[in-house]
C-alpha cells in the first residue's frame, strides 16, 4: 500500500517559498504519494473550489494520510490549523525550519516538538533531501500495515484531545474563555486583543490567556521566561478545560492557527474575528472551517467588537 503523505506550507500567507515547497514535494514523491501536490504550484488562481470546498478536501485528505511534512518558516494560519488538526488526529508530524531566514518560529509549535510523533527540524535548504530520508526510513521500520484508528496516540503529554470526546460547555458550566492572538508572529494588533480581552472579562467570563493582550506577553514564572515546551503544555491544559475559544486572525500567525486547529478537535465552540479592510487574504482553512454554529467567522471593524461579542456569548 502506497504511503501517503500531507504536505503544508504557506498559501495566502505568503508564497516566498514556492520554489522550495516544488523541491520538497518532488522529493516526497520518492516515498509516496503527496495529496497535496498544488502547494508547491506557482499558479494556485486555477483552484475553482471555495473555500469550504478546500477546506473540507484538504481535511478529508488530512483524515487519510500517513504521515505530514510542513514548511513553516513563512508564518501561515492555514498551516497552523492544518497541524493543530494532524496533532489532534495523531498523525506523524514533521516540522522543517529555516532559522538562517531571520524569521521566528512560533513557540506553540516549537514546544510541540517531542522528537517522535511531532519532530521539528532546522536546517539550511540544501539539507532537506537527507532530512526525509532519514525520517521515512524511520517510519519505515515501523509497522506501516497497523490500521489508521489504532495508530490514534492517547494525546498524554498535553491534555488529551481526541476528536471522539465531546467538550462542549454546558449553560451550568462556569465560562472560561481561550483568546488567540499573534505573538511572534508580529505585535501590530496588541492594542485591540486588549478591548477584546477586557470585554470579555467585563461581561462574559474568565479569560484563560489574558496575557496575550498585555505589553509584553511571554509569560515568565518566578520571574523565569518558561520554556516553549512549558508554554504548548500550558496553553494546551487550558485550551482543554476552556468553554470557549476567541480569536483574532487578521494578523497572519501560525501559532493562532495551531490553537484553532487544536481547539477543533476538542469540540470547542470558536469565534474567528477577522478585519477584511486590514488583510484581504484569510486563509481558506480557517474560513472554510465557518458552519454558523460550532466554528463562527466574523469579518467585523474594530468599532463593532462589542457588538459582535455578545451576538456570540448571548
Amino acid at each position: 500500500m502506497s504511503r501517503k503523505i500531507y504536505f503544508c506550507g504557506s498559501i495566502r500567507g505568503g508564497r516566498q517559498d514556492v520554489g522550495l515547497y516544488a523541491k520538497i514535494i518532488k522529493t516526497l514523491g520518492s516515498y509516496g504519494q503527496v495529496l497535496t501536490e498544488h502547494v508547491g504550484d506557482d499558479d494556485l488562481d486555477k483552484n475553482d473550489l471555495d473555500d469550504k470546498g478546500i477546506h473540507d478536501r484538504d481535511v478529508e485528505w488530512l483524515q487519510g494520510c500517513d504521515a505530514v511534512v510542513a514548511e513553516v518558516t513563512q508564518p501561515s494560519m492555514g498551516v497552523g490549523y492544518e497541524l493543530g488538526r494532524a496533532r489532534a488526529m495523531g498523525k506523524k508530524i514533521l516540522c522543517l525550519f529555516r532559522p538562517d531566514t531571520g524569521k521566528l518560529l512560533s513557540g506553540l509549535v516549537n514546544g510541540a516538538d517531542n522528537g517522535e510523533s511531532f519532530a521539528i527540524k532546522n536546517y539550511k535548504e540544501e539539507e532537506y533531501p537527507g532530512i526525509l530520508k532519514e525520517y521515512f526510513d524511520q517510519l519505515s521500520k515501523e509497522n506501516v500495515d497497523e490500521p489508521v484508528a489504532a495508530k490514534k496516540m492517547k494525546m498524554t503529554d498535553d491534555g488529551a484531545d481526541k476528536e471522539s470526546q465531546d467538550t462542549e460547555s454546558s449553560p451550568s458550566k462556569e465560562r472560561k474563555v481561550y483568546f488567540c492572538g499573534s505573538i511572534t508572529g508580529g505585535r501590530q494588533d496588541a492594542s485591540i486583543y486588549s478591548k477584546i480581552v477586557e470585554e470579555i472579562k467585563t461581561s462574559y467570563g474568565q479569560v484563560l490567556t489574558e496575557n496575550v493582550a498585555k505589553e509584553d506577553p511571554i509569560i515568565a514564572v518566578n520571574g523565569q521566561k518558561v520554556s516553549d515546551k512549558e508554554i504548548h503544555e500550558m496553553d494546551m491544559k487550558w485550551l482543554q478545560s476552556s468553554t470557549d475559544v476567541v480569536a483574532e486572525v487578521t494578523q497572519v500567525s501560525t501559532g493562532v492557527g495551531y490553537e484553532i486547529g487544536r481547539a477543533v478537535g476538542m469540540n470547542k465552540r470558536i469565534l474567528c474575528l477577522y478585519r477584511s479592510r486590514d488583510n484581504s487574504r484569510i486563509s481558506a482553512m480557517i474560513s472554510g472551517a465557518h458552519n454558523g454554529t460550532s466554528f463562527i467567522v466574523k469579518d467585523y471593524k474594530v468599532e463593532e467588537y462589542v457588538a459582535v461579542l455578545k451576538e456570540f456569548f448571548q
